[in-house]
């Protein structure tokens, strides 16, 4: 059995990480729509660079994105400061505990 990436060059790999085909035409199964309007953790808003909606089939936009989702910081209505974890972290404890 042959490599199938033996024939890859750096134009080929740059390419797949941008999600196109090699004429700059987005592949279809890569385009991702990042950062949907959201109330809670809307990086358009009150986030220092807001951005909005947009769809990208690029790897390195796609990553970022997540990045950025998953570091967010919300303060609660107790004056707290929560991230994701604490959001996930505190379903499961109440799932566990049987109270919810």
């Amino acid at each position: 059995m042959t490599d199938p990436n033996i024939n890859a060059t750096a134009q080929s790999v740059a390419d797949q990480l941008a999600g196109t085909d090699g004429n700059a035409n987005a592949l279809s199964y890569r385009l991702a729509a990042l950062l949907q309007p959201s109330q809670v953790f809307s990086l358009g808003s009150t986030y220092p660079y807001p951005e909005g909606p947009n769809t990208t089939p690029s790897v390195f936009d796609q990553v970022t994105t997540l990045a950025k989702v998953l570091t967010r910081t919300w303060v609660g209505p107790d004056g707290k400061t929560y991230d994701l974890f604490d959001a996930v972290m505190t379903l499961l404890d109440a799932h566990l505990s049987g109270s919810a």
